[in-house]
């Protein structure tokens, strides 16, 4: 899963607020761009100012594969 996120609250919420001001978009669609569960240009452009500019980092989590349980 990737994700942008700040460490600070105050400046994810000061960010969030900047993005929607500057791209005339709704709090949820900067949260779906954020996430990467939007994935158009427009998204592809706010994430890009998230990090860059704002201070914004990408989370990666891995997710481990186990193997299966019984053979096949």
């Amino acid at each position: 899963m990737k994700k942008i996120d700040w460490e600070d609250s105050r400046k994810k919420t000061a960010a969030y607020e900047y993005l929607v001001k500057v791209f005339k978009t709704t709090k949820p669609s900067v949260s779906l761009a954020m996430s990467f569960k939007r994935n158009s240009l427009e998204a592809a452009r706010m994430r890009h100012v998230a990090i860059h500019e704002l201070g914004g980092r990408l989370l990666l989590s891995l997710i481990h594969i186990s193997e299966p349980t019984r053979p096949y």
